[in-house]
């Protein structure tokens, strides 16, 4: 639960983004980013419109199983391609090309998985966002990685 995207980014924290809070029907809010809703829980002091900060530990991106449909209110989908698959042992990290992103979302996940899904750089994934993993933080222009 990083302060701020510097902080974030200075504990080697990858997936660091910025988005806007936005208001939902009921009173719920989300996160819009790059013109996606995320489900997140948004502390109450941001207000409706604030720019802020986010980031979500690799392990909470799942590769999405192909089999089962998506539950875009807890799962938060992206679709993107394979830009890098770097294989140490057990683990499989990627990086996640995802359309109008500059830096691209990572994503761990055992070296089986990929090898039994034939996952490789230009491979087309759907990744979800898990709501619970996902933490919003003030916004403080950070550099980028």
């Amino acid at each position: 639960r990083p302060a701020d995207p510097l902080v974030a980014r200075l504990v080697d924290v990858r997936n660091v983004f910025d988005a806007r809070v936005v208001a939902l029907d009921g009173g719920m809010r989300a996160l819009e980013w790059q013109g996606r809703l995320l489900e997140a829980m948004v502390p109450s002091h941001f207000a409706t419109g604030d720019r802020v900060g986010w980031c979500i530990p690799m392990a909470g991106v799942r590769l999405k199983r192909r089999d089962r449909a998506a539950e875009p209110d807890r799962e938060n989908p992206v679709d993107g391609q394979v830009s890098e698959c770097v294989t140490l042992g057990e683990d499989t990290t990627l990086a996640l090309r995802v359309d109008g992103l500059a830096a691209p979302l990572w994503l761990r996940l055992s070296t089986h998985i990929a090898e039994r899904d034939a996952i490789r750089v230009g491979t087309a994934l759907r990744v979800c966002l898990l709501a619970e993993a996902l933490h919003v933080m003030p916004w403080r222009d950070a550099p980028a990685e």
